[in-house]
């Protein structure tokens, strides 16, 4: 994209090519290559929503296509845990019109065969293939597949080893199922590589920026950036929102935010976020709500007299979210680990109650010896009846 000296920058934007991942590629490479010569290889890809799973995992399939030119991709669905072989059935339903073994297989999910009969169908249909070429079977969220397809993964875990066969799942990882895990460790115990992603160190952030927008990120742009705290699908989201609503313009040789009076986070970042929250329980999103309005840094026992609950039967919430991503565990307090995210939560709260929670809030630190001064102003006049106590506590 032609980035202009000064003025408006236009209001779409590249799709960038992935970025900071260069070792994970290359370990994916040296995997498909093991696999291709007949030493078959598992690999599992974990990491938070939106930090890239897929993007690697595709890159790694298509940098291997030269050498493993059969591929079986599906994707779990969450809803879909229930039905018997549904992941499987995602990954043979593009095949079933072109391989008669892999309409056969369809044919027996489709009938209720018995589980034995579906697995040793595929393991089969998957060694024909390998006879004539190396083959790779990827599965993506691999937490929500359905037991029998959890299963059959188990079943390949066992035969790659003999076979020019690439196993690939993603999975957010965290508190899995029991039999999820189990397939893990029984992957892990069978040499398979594990890949944690984390986020994007600030230079590849500053890549992806440039990918995007054509150019560097400017002061106000990389401080939002920074609240992405380098996922990169938020930074895509965000990157976007603003070019599409017009707020970004070029100084120089950098990409900088329109000046707003208040400013709004894009729709499409906005939803992204709202969609994972919306993932977690209902009692573990309140808490967030809650821990959102008490600060940058806050402690369970700050919120226990606000939520009603004693911190002790919190940890539970806090381990949720900390499992998926939102929340980070510091030496004496939790944060959100995404500034952003802090923000839709934040948002999240009803118009109404804001006031009222912030003047719990002030009460809580206020009865701990602690300030919470920015609290009572935003609690308004109903702070007057803390006021006694925080004279008190600053005298």
């Amino acid at each position: 994209m032609s980035v202009p000296r000064i003025g408006r920058v236009a209001t779409t934007i590249r799709l960038p090519a992935l970025v900071g991942r260069d070792d994970e590629l290359r370990r994916g490479r040296g995997l498909a290559e093991h696999a291709a010569a007949g030493r078959g290889r598992l690999l599992l890809i974990e990491g938070e929503p939106g930090i890239g799973k897929t993007v690697l995992l595709r890159a790694i399939l298509d940098g291997a296509a030269d050498i493993i030119p059969q591929v079986l991709t599906g994707t779990a669905d969450e809803l879909d845990q229930g039905l018997p072989f549904a992941t499987l059935d995602s990954c043979l339903r593009p095949w079933e019109d072109y391989d008669s073994q892999a309409a056969r297989v369809v044919e027996l999910i489709r009938d209720g065969a018995a589980e034995n009969a579906v697995i040793d169908a595929a393991v089969m249909l998957v060694e024909q293939w390998c006879a004539a070429s190396p083959v790779a079977v990827a599965v993506e969220d691999l937490q929500w597949a359905d037991p029998a397809s959890i299963l059959l993964l188990h079943r390949l875990g066992k035969v790659a080893a003999r076979l020019p066969l690439l196993v690939v799942a993603t999975s957010r990882g965290g508190d899995s199922r029991g039999d999820v895990q189990a397939l893990a460790d029984s992957w892990h115990r069978r040499g398979a590589d594990y890949t944690w992603l984390g986020p994007l160190p600030e230079p590849a952030v500053d890549q992806l920026v440039r990918q995007l927008a054509g150019a560097d990120p400017g002061p106000a742009l990389r401080a939002m950036v920074a609240g992405a705290a380098g996922n990169p699908l938020y930074i895509r989201e965000l990157v976007s929102g603003l070019a599409s609503d017009d707020r970004l313009r070029a100084d120089g040789d950098l990409i900088d935010v329109e000046p707003a009076a208040r400013p709004v986070l894009p729709a499409g970042l906005r939803e992204a976020i709202t969609r994972r929250l919306s993932s977690l329980s209902p009692g573990t999103r309140q808490m967030l709500q809650v821990a959102a309005l008490s600060g940058a840094t806050f402690s369970l026992v700050d919120m226990e007299p606000v939520l009603g609950t004693p911190a002790t039967q919190l940890f539970g919430q806090v381990r949720e979210a900390t499992e998926a991503g939102v929340l980070v565990s510091l030496p004496d307090s939790l944060a959100f680990r995404h500034p952003l995210v802090r923000a839709i939560a934040e948002d999240d709260v009803l118009p109404s109650a804001p006031q009222e929670l912030d003047l719990q809030i002030a009460q809580a630190l206020t009865s701990r010896g602690r300030l919470g001064a920015g609290h009572l102003l935003a609690a308004g006049p109903p702070a007057m009846t803390v006021l006694p106590s925080l004279a008190t506590l600053a005298s």
